[in-house]
C-alpha cells in the first residue's frame, strides 16, 4: 500500500468552504456532514487554508466570536501533498506534522480530494499489523479525565490546553462516557450554555472500550465498524488505563515499514552508483568525441594542405561547436543530475531523521550514504563549472570574469582584481566566450610560469574596440618565451582573436611582471557569425 498513489486511497468528495464565510456557517457544515474538517478554497479551487475540529474546539475555549471570517482564523498556509506521490510520502507528513488530514492537489494545484487517517487503514491489510501487538504496545496514556459534573466548558478548555482529541469521563478510575471534539462542534450549533451545562447531559455513554490485550487489527476493524477514531483501553478490573487513536495506530505503522526503509535506501544506493557511473561514461565518451574530432580535423589539414585562412575559419568553428557542446554537456549535468542527487540528499536526511536512536547499523549507513551523496554533488558541480561557467550564459561577461578573477585568487593566494569601464558590458554570445577564455587562458599561464603575488585585470571599450589587458608582478615574460611556437596558450590567444581581426601584444621585464594586452573591433565581432 505504501507504494501506491495518493489518488489511489483519496477521498475524492471534498467538502470546501470559502474565505469570506463566517465562522458559524462552518461549524453549522461540520456538524451536519459529520466531517473533522473543512478546507478553505479560493474562486480558483486552490486550497488556501483550513479549519478543523480542533480549531473549532480553541476558538470555542476562548470564546471567540462565531461571526469571524474564514479568513482570519483558518490556518494558513495549508499542508498539501500531489494526486501522484506515495502514500509513503503522505503518511510521513501526517506523522511529522501530527495532523490527521491534508489537501490533495492536482498537477497543476488544483484541489482534487483530501487524505486522512482513515483513508490509510481503510486500504491496510492484516500484513502491516503482524509486528504490532496489542494496543497497550501504542496507546496513549496522557489522558484528560473529568468527573461527570464538570461543566462542558473546562471540558473544552481542557482538551483545547491539551490538544486532546476527547475528555474521558471517570468514575472510580472506571471510564462511563467520553466527549469528543465532533462533540464539541455539535453542541455550538446548538442552544445549549456550555458554561452552565454538566458533562453528564452531553457525553455519550455506554462506553465504547476494549482490554489492553486487544490486537491491533481488532482494534481497527472496531473502529471501522463503529465509526469511532478513539478507543479507551481499560485493564482486567475495567479501569482506564490509556486511550488508543488513529494517529496512535498511525505511528505504529512506522515500526512496519523500518523493513520498507532499508530497502529504499539499498535502492537509492544503488541508483546513486548508477548516476556516478553515468556520469563517469558521458564525460569520457564526449571526451572521446572531441579527440576524435581533433584527430579527424588534423589528419584533414595535413592530407590536403588547406590554406591558413580556412585551418583558421575551421579551427574557429571548432571551437565554437566545442563551447557549445561544453555548455550542453554542463547544463546536462548541473540540471539533471544535480537535482536528482540533491533529491537523493533530502530523501536521506528524511529517512535519517525518521529512524530510531538505537538503529545504529542503519543510522551509519544513512550516514555513509549522505557523505557519498555530498561528494557525488560536489563532483557535479566542478565538472559542470570546468567544462562552462554557467555564470556567463546566466548574468554575462562581466560577471564571469569577476567569478573567474575571485576562483583563480581563491586556487593560488595570488591577489587579483578586474574593473571594466564602462561598469556594464553587454557582449554577443561568441565573442563573450572568446574574451572569457582567452581571460582564462591568461590566469593559467600566469599561475603556471609567473611566480606574481598580484593581478591587476580591466576590460574598456573605447572607439570602437574593446581593449582586454592582464598585467602580473611576476619574473617578466622573456622575448625568446613570446616567439616560442611551443607556447600552445599564446598560440591559443591569439587564434581565438583572429575572426574578429583582433590583436595580441605581449610585453615583460625581467623582474617587472608580464603584460598581455588584447584588442578587438567590435564593429567586426558584430559581423562575425
Amino acid at each position: 500500500m505504501f507504494q501506491e498513489r495518493v489518488r489511489d486511497i483519496m477521498t475524492s468528495d471534498v467538502i470546501s468552504i470559502g474565505p469570506s464565510q463566517r465562522l458559524s456557517e462552518a461549524v453549522l457544515l461540520m456538524a451536519e456532514k459529520n466531517i473533522s474538517f473543512l478546507v478553505v478554497s479560493s474562486e480558483e479551487n486552490r486550497p488556501i487554508g483550513v479549519i478543523s475540529e480542533r480549531d473549532v474546539l480553541g476558538l470555542l475555549a476562548a470564546r471567540k466570536n462565531d461571526g469571524a471570517l474564514i479568513r482570519e482564523i483558518m490556518r494558513s498556509p495549508i499542508l498539501t501533498v500531489g494526486s501522484e506521490e506515495t502514500a509513503l510520502s503522505a503518511l510521513h507528513q501526517l506523522v511529522v506534522h501530527n495532523i490527521r488530514h491534508l489537501a490533495v492537489v492536482d498537477a497543476e494545484g488544483y484541489l482534487a480530494g483530501v487524505l486522512t487517517l482513515t483513508n490509510f487503514l481503510e486500504h491496510l491489510g492484516f500484513e502491516y499489523f503482524v509486528d504490532i501487538k496489542g494496543v497497550s504496545d501504542i496507546m496513549s496514556r496522557d489522558l484528560v479525565m473529568m468527573d461527570k459534573e464538570a461543566i462542558i466548558h473546562d471540558a473544552v478548555r481542557a482538551m483545547a490546553r491539551a490538544q486532546a482529541v476527547c475528555v474521558i469521563v471517570v468514575e472510580d478510575g472506571s471510564p462511563v462516557g467520553i466527549f469528543t471534539e465532533r462533540d464539541a462542534v455539535r453542541l455550538s450549533c446548538k442552544d445549549i450554555d456550555l458554561e452552565k451545562t454538566s458533562i453528564r447531559a452531553v457525553m455519550k455513554r455506554p462506553v465504547l472500550s476494549i482490554p489492553k490485550e486487544t490486537h491491533v487489527l481488532d482494534a481497527v476493524s472496531l473502529m471501522h465498524k463503529k465509526r469511532v477514531r478513539h478507543l479507551p483501553v481499560v485493564d482486567s478490573d475495567g479501569k482506564i488505563s490509556g486511550l488508543v487513536s488513529q494517529m496512535d495506530i498511525t505511528r505504529g505503522m512506522e515500526l512496519k515499514y523500518a523493513e520498507f526503509l532499508k530497502l529504499l535506501i539499498s535502492e537509492q544506493e544503488r541508483q546513486l552508483r548508477e548516476v556516478n557511473e553515468l556520469l563517469e561514461k558521458r564525460v569520457k565518451e564526449r571526451t572521446r568525441e572531441l579527440l576524435a574530432s581533433n584527430k579527424r580535423l588534423q589528419e584533414e589539414m595535413e592530407g590536403r594542405k588547406v590554406v591558413e585562412e580556412e585551418l583558421r575559419s575551421l579551427a574557429s568553428r571548432m571551437r565554437s561547436l566545442r563551447e557549445e557542446e561544453r555548455r550542453r554537456i554542463a547544463r546536462d549535468i548541473h540540471d539533471d543530475l544535480g537535482q536528482l542527487l540533491t533529491v537523493f540528499k533530502f530523501d536521506l536526511s528524511w529517512i535519517g531523521k525518521r529512524l530510531n536512536q538505537d538503529q545504529n547499523a542503519l543510522i551509519e549507513k544513512v550516514k555513509r550514504s549522505s557523505e557519498l551523496v555530498e561528494t557525488a554533488i560536489e563532483r557535479v558541480q566542478k565538472i559542470s563549472s570546468e567544462l562552462r561557467p554557467t555564470i556567463l550564459d546566466d548574468l554575462g561577461i562581466k560577471a564571469a570574469m569577476e567569478w573567474q578573477a575571485e576562483e583563480f585568487q581563491k586556487r593560488t593566494a595570488i591577489r587579483s582584481r578586474i574593473t571594466f569601464e564602462p561598469k556594464e558590458i553587454s557582449l554577443d554570445n561568441d565573442l563573450s566566450t572568446g574574451i572569457l577564455r582567452i581571460f582564462q587562458e591568461a590566469l593559467t599561464n600566469i599561475g603556471r610560469h609567473a611566480e606574481a603575488s598580484r593581478v591587476n585585470a580591466s576590460v574598456k571599450i573605447t572607439g570602437g574596440k574593446l581593449v582586454l589587458k592582464v598585467a602580473d608582478d611576476g619574473k617578466g615574460i622573456t622575448g625568446k618565451e613570446i616567439a616560442d611556437s611551443a607556447s600552445l596558450g599564446l598560440i591559443g590567444i591569439r587564434e581565438r582573436v583572429y575572426p574578429w581581426g583582433g590583436n595580441v601584444e605581449i610585453t615583460g621585464k625581467k623582474g617587472s611582471g608580464t603584460t598581455l594586452t588584447v584588442t578587438v573591433p567590435l564593429e567586426a565581432g558584430r559581423k562575425k557569425k
